[in-house]
């Protein structure tokens, strides 16, 4: 989808402010034609997280095994 190839490009580089975000959030939602992709903005967003979520989970897990593991070899670090 055409919005998915310049969504990161608008995030990173319009530096927009939380109210001017509130305010297009806002209008999108208010007019039907809008609203299909002010939900596709949200769903992508909860996707996002997730991912990240999951990313996050697998570098605190994989760090708590190794500092087991290292524990049960008699390796302490300081």
């Amino acid at each position: 989808m055409l919005f998915d190839k310049y969504v990161d490009f608008i995030d990173v580089y319009a530096e927009i402010l939380d109210e001017e975000r509130k305010a297009i959030y806002r209008l999108m939602t208010e007019r039907e034609e809008t609203a299909i992709l002010a939900q596709y903005i949200k769903d992508k967003g909860f996707q996002e997280g997730r991912r990240e979520g999951r990313r996050i989970a697998e570098i605190l897990t994989s760090n708590v095994q190794q500092a087991t593991t290292d524990e049960n070899h008699g390796i302490f670090h300081l």
